[in-house]
């Protein structure tokens, strides 16, 4: 049926009021192939809704690395940032998404990108006490002396397990 509508001249990039264009939802649900007609026929790969997240930011959210796949395969900026300056790797470091981390890194997303607060993935990581995401981003040079506005990154360690 997306065909259909597709063959028919349906605007691809057609924004509901808080921005989200039709990609933005099939990356959230996870509908590949309807992804894929979409940028084959000239969808926006990093369009941006209200809060200038992109379809990668989505994708990061939910957890659907053959989205993220996809996505980078037609040019998705892997470090692209939100109104809060986080990167799909911030969101899936917030979510301790290792697997999507590993996605991200293997397209080389910036590591030690910080956001408004300068919190870094690794920041997050640690904060939420993910010793596997942290030993995952430190293994793909994560600055482990990075600041951010409120603290050292030593004051997010608290709530992580020794790694050894």
């Amino acid at each position: 049926m997306v065909q259909l509508f597709v063959s028919n001249g349906a605007p691809i990039d057609i924004q509901n009021k808080g921005g989200h264009t039709p990609l933005h939802v099939a990356a959230q649900e996870g509908h590949v192939n309807v992804m894929k007609l979409f940028l084959k026929n000239g969808a926006k790969v990093d369009a941006r809704i209200l809060t200038l997240d992109t379809p990668l930011h989505f994708a990061a959210q939910e957890g659907r690395t053959d989205v993220a796949k996809v996505l980078l395969e037609f040019g998705a900026l892997v470090d692209a940032v939100n109104e809060s300056h986080n990167t799909p790797l911030h969101v899936a470091a917030l979510q301790g998404d290792a697997d999507m981390a590993a996605v991200l890194l293997g397209a080389l997303a910036d590591v030690n990108g910080g956001n408004k607060e300068q919190d870094t993935p690794l920041h997050f990581a640690a904060g939420r006490g993910n010793s596997s995401m942290v030993k995952l981003l430190m293994e793909n040079g994560a600055t482990v002396d990075a600041g951010n506005k409120v603290r050292r990154l030593h004051g997010s360690t608290r709530s992580c397990p020794p790694l050894a």
